[in-house]
Protein backbone atom coordinates (compact mmCIF):
# COMPACT_ATOMS: atom_id res chain seq x y z
CA UNK A 1 0.00 0.00 0.00
CA UNK A 2 1.29 3.43 -0.96
CA UNK A 3 -0.14 6.87 -0.14
CA UNK A 4 0.59 9.50 -2.78
CA UNK A 5 -0.40 13.04 -3.61
CA UNK A 6 -0.86 14.45 -7.12
CA UNK A 7 2.35 16.47 -6.76
CA UNK A 8 4.52 13.51 -5.79
CA UNK A 9 7.34 12.49 -8.14
CA UNK A 10 6.19 8.89 -8.44
CA UNK A 11 8.14 6.00 -9.81
CA UNK A 12 6.21 4.75 -12.85
CA UNK A 13 7.28 1.15 -12.22
CA UNK A 14 5.55 1.35 -8.84
CA UNK A 15 2.38 2.67 -10.43
CA UNK A 16 2.48 -0.07 -13.03
CA UNK A 17 2.10 -2.63 -10.23
CA UNK A 18 -1.02 -0.98 -8.85
CA UNK A 19 -4.17 -3.11 -9.02
CA UNK A 20 -6.44 -0.93 -6.87
CA UNK A 21 -6.33 2.86 -6.67
CA UNK A 22 -8.36 4.93 -4.19
CA UNK A 23 -8.53 8.67 -4.76
CA UNK A 24 -10.15 11.71 -3.14
CA UNK A 25 -9.23 14.35 -5.72
CA UNK A 26 -8.50 14.76 -9.42
CA UNK A 27 -5.77 12.39 -10.66
CA UNK A 28 -3.21 13.82 -13.09
CA UNK A 29 -2.92 12.25 -16.53
CA UNK A 30 0.70 11.16 -15.98
CA UNK A 31 -0.43 8.97 -13.08
CA UNK A 32 -3.41 7.51 -14.92
CA UNK A 33 -1.33 6.65 -17.99
CA UNK A 34 1.06 4.56 -15.87
CA UNK A 35 -1.69 2.34 -14.39
CA UNK A 36 -1.24 -0.47 -16.90
CA UNK A 37 -2.39 -3.24 -14.52
CA UNK A 38 -4.98 -1.33 -12.54
CA UNK A 39 -8.31 -3.17 -12.24
CA UNK A 40 -10.25 -0.90 -9.91
CA UNK A 41 -10.35 2.84 -9.18
CA UNK A 42 -12.44 4.07 -6.27
CA UNK A 43 -13.31 7.77 -6.05
CA UNK A 44 -14.29 9.42 -2.78
CA UNK A 45 -16.98 11.41 -4.56
CA UNK A 46 -20.35 10.91 -6.17
CA UNK A 47 -19.24 12.33 -9.54
CA UNK A 48 -16.56 10.45 -11.47
CA UNK A 49 -15.14 13.51 -13.24
CA UNK A 50 -11.82 13.23 -11.36
CA UNK A 51 -10.82 10.50 -13.81
CA UNK A 52 -9.93 11.12 -17.46
CA UNK A 53 -10.89 7.74 -18.86
CA UNK A 54 -9.07 8.41 -22.13
CA UNK A 55 -5.77 8.65 -20.23
CA UNK A 56 -6.13 5.12 -18.83
CA UNK A 57 -4.24 2.38 -20.68
CA UNK A 58 -6.84 -0.21 -19.67
CA UNK A 59 -10.48 -0.39 -18.65
CA UNK A 60 -10.55 -0.66 -14.85
CA UNK A 61 -13.85 -0.54 -13.00
CA UNK A 62 -14.33 3.05 -11.81
CA UNK A 63 -16.68 3.46 -8.89
CA UNK A 64 -17.81 6.40 -6.80
CA UNK A 65 -19.66 6.44 -3.53
CA UNK A 66 -23.24 7.43 -2.67
CA UNK A 67 -24.01 11.13 -2.40
CA UNK A 68 -23.25 11.53 1.30
CA UNK A 69 -22.32 15.20 1.59
CA UNK A 70 -25.75 16.72 1.07
CA UNK A 71 -26.19 18.11 4.56
CA UNK A 72 -22.60 19.35 4.89
CA UNK A 73 -22.67 21.14 1.52
CA UNK A 74 -26.11 22.59 2.19
CA UNK A 75 -24.88 24.03 5.49
CA UNK A 76 -21.89 25.51 3.68
CA UNK A 77 -24.20 27.14 1.14
CA UNK A 78 -26.19 28.73 3.96
CA UNK A 79 -22.97 29.87 5.65
CA UNK A 80 -21.96 31.65 2.44
CA UNK A 81 -25.40 33.21 2.13
CA UNK A 82 -25.20 34.46 5.72
CA UNK A 83 -21.69 35.82 5.14
CA UNK A 84 -22.88 37.85 2.15
CA UNK A 85 -26.30 38.98 3.34
CA UNK A 86 -25.16 39.85 6.88
CA UNK A 87 -21.94 41.52 5.62
CA UNK A 88 -19.87 39.50 8.07
CA UNK A 89 -16.53 40.21 6.36
CA UNK A 90 -17.18 43.94 6.07
CA UNK A 91 -18.52 44.15 9.61
CA UNK A 92 -15.45 42.45 11.04
CA UNK A 93 -13.17 44.80 9.09
CA UNK A 94 -15.10 47.79 10.41
CA UNK A 95 -14.63 46.61 13.97
CA UNK A 96 -10.91 45.98 13.51
CA UNK A 97 -10.45 49.39 11.86
CA UNK A 98 -12.25 51.11 14.72
CA UNK A 99 -14.88 52.76 12.52
CA UNK A 100 -17.87 50.95 14.02
CA UNK A 101 -20.59 50.62 11.32
CA UNK A 102 -20.26 53.97 9.54
CA UNK A 103 -19.48 52.33 6.19
CA UNK A 104 -22.00 49.50 6.47
CA UNK A 105 -25.37 49.50 4.80
CA UNK A 106 -28.34 47.54 6.14
CA UNK A 107 -28.16 43.75 6.18
CA UNK A 108 -30.48 41.62 4.03
CA UNK A 109 -33.24 39.78 5.87
CA UNK A 110 -33.65 36.31 4.40
CA UNK A 111 -37.23 35.74 5.51
CA UNK A 112 -39.51 36.06 2.49
CA UNK A 113 -36.67 36.22 -0.04
CA UNK A 114 -36.64 33.96 -3.10
CA UNK A 115 -33.99 31.23 -3.08
CA UNK A 116 -33.37 29.76 -6.53
CA UNK A 117 -31.86 26.28 -6.64
CA UNK A 118 -30.55 24.98 -9.98
CA UNK A 119 -30.35 21.21 -9.61
CA UNK A 120 -32.86 19.05 -7.75
CA UNK A 121 -30.60 16.31 -6.42
CA UNK A 122 -29.82 15.43 -2.81
CA UNK A 123 -27.82 18.60 -2.16
CA UNK A 124 -30.33 20.87 -3.85
CA UNK A 125 -33.12 19.36 -1.77
CA UNK A 126 -31.08 19.76 1.42
CA UNK A 127 -30.51 23.44 0.62
CA UNK A 128 -34.24 23.82 -0.03
CA UNK A 129 -35.06 22.35 3.40
CA UNK A 130 -32.74 24.80 5.16
CA UNK A 131 -34.12 27.69 3.12
CA UNK A 132 -37.69 26.79 4.02
CA UNK A 133 -36.71 26.68 7.70
CA UNK A 134 -35.64 30.33 7.35
CA UNK A 135 -38.95 31.28 5.77
CA UNK A 136 -37.56 31.69 2.26
CA UNK A 137 -39.56 31.03 -0.89
CA UNK A 138 -37.98 28.09 -2.74
CA UNK A 139 -37.77 28.00 -6.54
CA UNK A 140 -36.16 24.81 -7.89
CA UNK A 141 -35.14 24.26 -11.50
CA UNK A 142 -34.14 20.78 -12.59
CA UNK A 143 -33.84 21.06 -16.38
CA UNK A 144 -33.94 23.96 -18.78
CA UNK A 145 -37.44 24.82 -19.95
CA UNK A 146 -39.07 21.91 -18.11
CA UNK A 147 -42.03 22.47 -15.80
CA UNK A 148 -42.53 19.65 -13.30
CA UNK A 149 -44.53 19.17 -10.11
CA UNK A 150 -41.50 20.15 -8.05
CA UNK A 151 -39.63 22.52 -10.36
CA UNK A 152 -39.84 25.67 -12.45
CA UNK A 153 -38.24 26.57 -15.79
CA UNK A 154 -34.76 27.93 -15.21
CA UNK A 155 -35.65 31.26 -16.82
CA UNK A 156 -38.32 31.87 -14.19
CA UNK A 157 -36.01 30.84 -11.36
CA UNK A 158 -33.26 33.21 -12.49
CA UNK A 159 -35.63 36.12 -13.09
CA UNK A 160 -37.31 35.89 -9.68
CA UNK A 161 -34.59 34.74 -7.29
CA UNK A 162 -32.73 36.99 -4.87
CA UNK A 163 -30.13 34.24 -4.40
CA UNK A 164 -29.23 31.50 -6.89
CA UNK A 165 -27.26 28.42 -5.84
CA UNK A 166 -25.93 25.86 -8.32
CA UNK A 167 -26.11 22.10 -7.73
CA UNK A 168 -25.60 20.41 -11.09
CA UNK A 169 -23.34 17.40 -11.77
CA UNK A 170 -20.20 17.74 -13.87
CA UNK A 171 -21.20 16.26 -17.22
CA UNK A 172 -20.21 17.24 -20.77
CA UNK A 173 -23.70 18.70 -21.29
CA UNK A 174 -23.29 20.90 -18.21
CA UNK A 175 -19.91 22.40 -19.13
CA UNK A 176 -20.24 26.20 -18.84
CA UNK A 177 -23.99 25.66 -18.45
CA UNK A 178 -24.22 28.75 -16.27
CA UNK A 179 -22.85 31.23 -18.79
CA UNK A 180 -23.11 34.94 -19.57
CA UNK A 181 -26.67 34.60 -20.82
CA UNK A 182 -27.86 32.96 -17.61
CA UNK A 183 -25.93 35.31 -15.31
CA UNK A 184 -27.50 38.29 -17.05
CA UNK A 185 -30.91 36.60 -16.90
CA UNK A 186 -30.69 36.78 -13.10
CA UNK A 187 -32.37 39.53 -11.14
CA UNK A 188 -29.93 42.45 -11.03
CA UNK A 189 -27.99 42.50 -7.77
CA UNK A 190 -28.81 38.90 -6.85
CA UNK A 191 -26.29 36.65 -5.17
CA UNK A 192 -24.75 33.60 -6.88
CA UNK A 193 -23.36 30.56 -5.03
CA UNK A 194 -21.47 27.64 -6.63
CA UNK A 195 -20.49 24.64 -4.51
CA UNK A 196 -20.99 21.98 -7.18
CA UNK A 197 -18.21 21.86 -9.80
CA UNK A 198 -16.14 24.60 -11.41
CA UNK A 199 -16.86 23.29 -14.89
CA UNK A 200 -20.56 24.21 -14.84
CA UNK A 201 -19.93 27.97 -14.40
CA UNK A 202 -18.29 30.36 -16.87
CA UNK A 203 -15.76 32.03 -14.58
CA UNK A 204 -14.56 34.44 -17.26
CA UNK A 205 -17.69 36.58 -16.87
CA UNK A 206 -17.67 36.89 -13.06
CA UNK A 207 -15.44 39.95 -12.71
CA UNK A 208 -17.51 41.89 -15.24
CA UNK A 209 -20.79 40.81 -13.63
CA UNK A 210 -19.59 41.88 -10.18
CA UNK A 211 -18.19 45.20 -11.40
CA UNK A 212 -21.39 46.08 -13.25
CA UNK A 213 -23.60 45.23 -10.28
CA UNK A 214 -25.36 42.45 -12.15
CA UNK A 215 -24.13 40.18 -9.36
CA UNK A 216 -24.56 41.66 -5.91
CA UNK A 217 -22.35 39.02 -4.33
CA UNK A 218 -20.65 35.73 -5.03
CA UNK A 219 -19.85 32.57 -3.09
CA UNK A 220 -17.43 30.02 -4.58
CA UNK A 221 -16.15 26.71 -3.23
CA UNK A 222 -15.15 25.14 -6.57
CA UNK A 223 -13.04 26.36 -9.49
CA UNK A 224 -12.17 25.40 -13.09
CA UNK A 225 -8.64 24.38 -12.06
CA UNK A 226 -7.90 23.14 -8.57
CA UNK A 227 -6.05 23.82 -6.40
CA UNK A 228 -6.17 27.57 -7.06
CA UNK A 229 -2.73 29.12 -6.72
CA UNK A 230 -1.46 32.70 -6.68
CA UNK A 231 -1.94 35.03 -8.35
CA UNK A 232 -5.61 34.76 -7.46
CA UNK A 233 -8.22 36.29 -9.76
CA UNK A 234 -8.76 39.85 -8.54
CA UNK A 235 -12.50 39.40 -8.04
CA UNK A 236 -11.84 36.83 -5.30
CA UNK A 237 -10.49 39.63 -3.11
CA UNK A 238 -13.66 41.76 -3.28
CA UNK A 239 -15.60 42.34 -0.07
CA UNK A 240 -18.80 40.93 -1.60
CA UNK A 241 -17.13 37.65 -2.52
CA UNK A 242 -16.62 34.68 -0.22
CA UNK A 243 -14.30 31.94 -1.51
CA UNK A 244 -13.37 28.65 0.13
CA UNK A 245 -11.00 25.87 -1.06
CA UNK A 246 -13.41 23.09 -2.12
CA UNK A 247 -14.19 22.67 1.54
CA UNK A 248 -17.99 22.45 1.65
CA UNK A 249 -18.13 18.65 1.79
CA UNK A 250 -15.21 18.39 4.22
CA UNK A 251 -17.08 17.85 7.48
CA UNK A 252 -16.19 15.44 10.27
CA UNK A 253 -19.16 13.07 10.01
CA UNK A 254 -19.30 13.27 6.22
CA UNK A 255 -15.64 12.36 5.70
CA UNK A 256 -15.99 9.37 8.04
CA UNK A 257 -18.97 8.08 6.07
CA UNK A 258 -17.26 8.69 2.74
CA UNK A 259 -14.07 6.86 3.80
CA UNK A 260 -16.15 3.94 5.03
CA UNK A 261 -17.91 3.56 1.67
CA UNK A 262 -14.68 4.04 -0.30
CA UNK A 263 -12.86 1.25 1.56
CA UNK A 264 -15.93 -1.00 1.68
CA UNK A 265 -16.34 -0.81 -2.10
CA UNK A 266 -12.67 -1.64 -2.68
CA UNK A 267 -12.76 -4.63 -0.32
CA UNK A 268 -15.92 -5.90 -2.00
CA UNK A 269 -14.22 -5.72 -5.38
CA UNK A 270 -11.17 -7.65 -4.13
CA UNK A 271 -13.37 -10.31 -2.54
CA UNK A 272 -15.26 -10.74 -5.79
CA UNK A 273 -11.98 -11.15 -7.67
CA UNK A 274 -10.90 -13.91 -5.30
CA UNK A 275 -14.17 -15.83 -5.39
Amino acid sequence: MKFITPTDNINESLLSQCRVLLAHSRIPVHILSALIHCQYIGIRAHNLDYIDRQALPGTPLIEGIPALAGQAVAEHVLAMIFYLTKQLGRARSSMLEGIWRDKLGPNIELYGKNLGIVGNGEIGQSVAALGRALGMNILISDKQGVQTDTGFPIEEVLNQSDIVTLHLPATPDNTAFFNRERIYAMKRGALLINTSRGSILDYSILEEALASGQLGGLGLDVYPDEPVREPLPSYLTLSNVICTPHHAYYADNTIARMNHHLIHNALRFLQQQQS
